[in-house]
Parts: C-alpha cells; sequence; structure tokens
C-alpha cells in the first residue's frame, strides 16, 4: 500500500516540502527535518493528517483517538501537530483574558 501510495506521489510531483519531527523513545521531539511530500506520503502521513484535522476542527483528542485507533495519549500526541495559528490564537486569548482582569481590578 504505501509503496502504491508514493509512486501516486511521484507521478502527481508532489514536491512541496512538509516538516517532518522526530521523536526520541520517550515521545520527545529531537528535531524537525524537511522532506518532499512524494518521500513520505503512506498511510501514517494520512492517519497524521486525519488527526490533525480533528485537531483544528476541534474534535476531542478522546474522539479522534478512538477514530485513529489510539489506545494511549503517549502514542497519540505523536501524530498531534501545532498550528502556529492556532498557538497564537490560544495566546492571545489569554491576553485577553489577563487585559480583561487588570480592567476590573
Amino acid at each position: 500500500m504505501n509503496e502504491n501510495l508514493k509512486t501516486i506521489a511521484a507521478l502527481l510531483n508532489w514536491d512541496e516540502l512538509k516538516e517532518t519531527p522526530i521523536y526520541n523513545s520517550s515521545g520527545s521531539l529531537v528535531e524537525v527535518k524537511k522532506v518532499p511530500l512524494k518521500e513520505i506520503f503512506s498511510t501514517k502521513f494520512m492517519r497524521k493528517t486525519a488527526i490533525s484535522i480533528d485537531a483544528k476542527l476541534g474534535i476531542a483528542p478522546q474522539v479522534s483517538m478512538k477514530r485513529s485507533g489510539h489506545s494511549t495519549w503517549n502514542s497519540y500526541k505523536r501524530y498531534l501537530d501545532v498550528d502556529k495559528k492556532v498557538l497564537q490564537d490560544a495566546n492571545s486569548k489569554w491576553d485577553e483574558i489577563y487585559s480583561d482582569s487588570l480592567l476590573k481590578s
């Protein structure tokens, strides 16, 4: 299956670079490599994409884990990307809460 997916990706000239995180055995991020999409397109890549989309849609991790077949948080979180925009939005919300609390005091 993965060989067929890579062949399809190569035929489509999917040269867009994707960041691929590398984790150690305890699940900590070690480095991030940039690799052409056609080289990493696989069932695992598709699973990671589905989990990332679930997160962006606000689907609860427990539901996404059930859908992806992960039984532990440690195995699931390796597939989860933190989108830079989502992180900025979260920081902005915390800033708003802080600003609001200053105005009330």
